[in-house]
């Protein structure tokens, strides 16, 4: 239901407040500032509504309002007379500690009031010699972990807060901000990594109905820490969604991993740990004999169907398929990364594409030199085809796979593939991305990006224009396009030998023509009309319409990046940083693009095939305006024409930030009719349109 159907239906039955339970079930449609507002206009609305306003608790301290928040008194007072309400706490590590304090002693409270009743039941009963045990009602016994609370200042006065019960979603950020001291909420454990960790842990303890667990930023100290939570979380029997994201010493990840996984409960859905290393050691190795073990569950994880896990939490084969044993239902897989392990890779991927079935989604964010192939794609191998919905391959095609074609694995799952992303690209053969462009009927999102080195990973136009595309529901793509046939002349349109010098002279076109046979041809934007071409552009600008035509056919378009690479010859000593690879594509042009053509002096141009593209968003990649090619070739026209026919149009890269030609650009000096005038008609007629990027 709607905030304005909410808001009506509450006008309409204003005079059935007597039904407390039907304006309860209202109000759970409204956000928090209409409940607000709704609560002000009745007395007993206010009451009713109470309830609904704490489902949902923001109390991480990073933002002004929960801030103020852990500091009113008042406030405190409602959420604790509302805490039976409260279904989803996001909790930062101020609130957690004073929280724990409080719960704390208000649990002592309610254990010694109980004490008193029974004893004076007995008193009562004059059975003072027949004493039976306590009977605490509704609490849970306190655990051995339970860490001391700290000692209180006197100005400190605590709000008693019960133990949320019925908390189903729990979030909680352990990052500390040197300000919080300052805070009137502020207790000494805040500052202890390990003591802190424990009482979030307790209250976690504290709530039995948790659904879903997200904690950020978690240190650890010693081992006590890492078998503490594996123990409470093992007790969370409907847990479905668990994220932890830890820092660690990394000699200890396998040890805190393997630890997790086999004490999540069966009930999981969804298993997400990553990490940060730290350079200390846990502290306490001794208690780690002492302490209690945390239960190792026997059943697989049936229900489990994404597992993300940032590295490899084992140092054998046999034990890195001991956690995949317990996931024949998986769906989504991220692959840890795994190093110098030692593990067999040929094993694992045979035994994850044969045992998880389900499989649909897999993700690697590493690739380990000396492979024989990457491990998600070895898992394309040897999965059941026509099977894969979706693959991120981050850091999987480098250098020492550039002999490997893939177009078989894709057409595999030719089928079923609907999201492809693979980056950053050091090298791909352009035959493999042809496939993918060519066969995978299903495609929605295709993001290749390449490497910030030089690369050869862009598709050749002759594989562009090779078969007609079939992924026209594409709504995402990042694609580069190698055009080393365009490459101009060095240095730019003049004669490159002393004797076309001597001897060349320029034509009534503004061509040239050299001796000796030698021709030397300025680029056809430059050129007089009637612009005569030879036999060898106009099969390059054929292929091109042939390229755009393909592109023109992707109605569904939303995002695209479009990068022309002029030159994949690079030596291996021939590095670029990030920014000079960024500006060569912002340099090179994708020819005749966003241009409309001019017939009288036959100048091409291919813009209008581009029409079809009603929902794209977002233009990126070599499209800008400040080149060579579009200060002479895009005018007012090419700009209202994209408007027009891109009505959805919010981002697009046609400038480079903090260069000098930008703001002479965008400030519209120039003839009148070109680049300026079109920029500065563009963001007078739409000025959300971002086009410095």
């Amino acid at each position: 239901m709607s905030t304005a159907a909410a808001s009506s239906s509450f006008s309409a039955c204003h005079r059935f407040l007597a039904i407390p339970e039907l304006v309860a079930e209202l109000a759970g449609c409204l956000d928090n500032k209409s409940l607000h507002r709704l609560m002000l206009t009745s007395r007993r609305l206010s009451t009713f509504c109470e309830s609904s306003v704490y489902h949902s608790v923001v109390l991480n301290s990073l933002d002004r309002c929960s801030f103020e928040r852990i500091a009113s008194r008042d406030y405190l007072v409602a959420l604790a007379r509302n805490v039976q309400h409260v279904k989803s706490l996001d909790s930062g590590l101020l609130f957690a500690v004073y929280q724990f304090h409080s719960t704390l002693a208000s649990q002592q409270q309610e254990r010694d009031k109980e004490r008193e009743q029974e004893r004076e039941r007995e008193r009562k009963m004059g059975d003072n010699n027949s004493r039976g045990p306590l009977s605490i009602r509704d609490l849970l016994p306190i655990p051995d972990w339970t860490p001391l609370p700290d000692i209180l200042s006197p100005q400190m006065e605590l709000v008693l807060l019960p133990p949320m019960c019925n908390l189903t979603h729990f979030k909680m950020n352990f990052n500390r901000l040197i300000h919080h001291r300052l805070h009137l909420a502020y207790l000494p454990s805040y500052d202890s990594t390990s003591r802190s960790l424990l009482q979030a842990t307790w209250l976690i303890y504290q709530s039995p109905h948790l659904v879903d667990i997200d904690m950020d930023h978690v240190g650890l100290e010693s081992f006590r820490d890492i078998q503490t939570l594996p123990t409470v979380i093992y007790g969370l029997h409907k847990l479905r969604k668990l994220r932890l994201h830890f820092s660690l010493p990394r000699s200890e990840w396998g040890f805190l991993g393997t630890t997790l996984f086999f004490s999540c409960p069966p009930s999981l859905r969804h298993l997400r740990i990553e990490m940060f290393y730290t350079n200390s050691a846990l502290t306490d190795p001794g208690l780690l004999a002492i302490s209690p073990t945390p239960p190792r569950r026997e059943e697989p994880l049936l229900e489990l169907k994404s597992f993300f896990v940032q590295r490899v939490m084992a140092t054998t084969t046999q034990e890195f398929l001991s956690h995949f044993q317990h996931c024949p239902g998986l769906e989504e897989l991220h692959i840890p990364k795994i190093g110098d392990s030692g593990l067999d890779i040929a094993t694992i991927t045979r035994f994850i594409g044969s045992h998880c079935r389900n499989l649909r989604s897999i993700a690697q964010d590493s690739y380990q030199p000396g492979q024989a192939l990457p491990l998600s794609l070895g898992i394309l191998e040897t999965m059941a085809p026509q099977s894969l919905q979706k693959l991120n391959s981050i850091q999987c095609f480098e250098r020492e796979i550039i002999q490997n074609d893939f177009s078989g694995l894709f057409r595999r799952h030719s089928t079923t593939l609907r999201s492809i992303e693979l980056s950053p690209c050091w090298q791909i053969r352009s035959n493999t991305l042809r496939t993918i462009l060519c066969e995978c009927r299903s495609l929605e999102e295709f993001v290749m990006i390449q490497a910030d080195s030089p690369s050869h990973c862009g598709i050749d136009l002759v594989d562009a224009v090779a078969a007609p595309w079939v992924c026209t529901n594409i709504v995402r793509l990042f694609l580069v396009v190698n055009l080393q046939d365009f490459r101009e002349p060095s240095p730019p349109y003049t004669i490159t030998t002393t004797a076309a010098a001597n001897t060349g002279r320029e034509d009534d076109n503004g061509d040239w023509n050299g001796a000796a046979g030698m021709e030397t041809w300025k680029p056809y934007y430059e050129r007089k009309g009637p612009i005569v071409f030879t036999a060898k552009e106009e099969d390059q600008f054929h292929s091109l319409e042939l390229f755009y035509q393909q592109l023109g056919q992707l109605t569904q378009l939303e995002y695209i990046s479009l990068k022309a690479q002029l030159d994949t010859d690079f030596g291996d000593d021939n590095w670029v940083n990030e920014m000079q690879q960024w500006l060569i594509y912002q340099r090179n042009t994708l020819p005749g693009m966003l241009s409309l053509g001019d017939p009288k002096t036959g100048r091409p141009g291919f813009l209008h095939l581009f029409s079809g593209w009603k929902k794209l968003k977002s233009l990126m990649g070599s499209v800008a305006l400040d080149t060579a090619e579009t200060r002479r070739t895009v005018r007012l026209r090419e700009m209202k024409f994209m408007l027009e026919q891109w009505p959805a149009l919010t981002q697009v890269e046609f400038m480079q930030a903090e260069e000098p030609e930008v703001e002479e650009l965008v400030a519209g000096d120039g003839d009148g009719e070109g680049g300026p005038t079109a920029l500065e008609w563009l963001q007078d007629e739409r000025p959300d349109i971002e086009i410095v990027l």
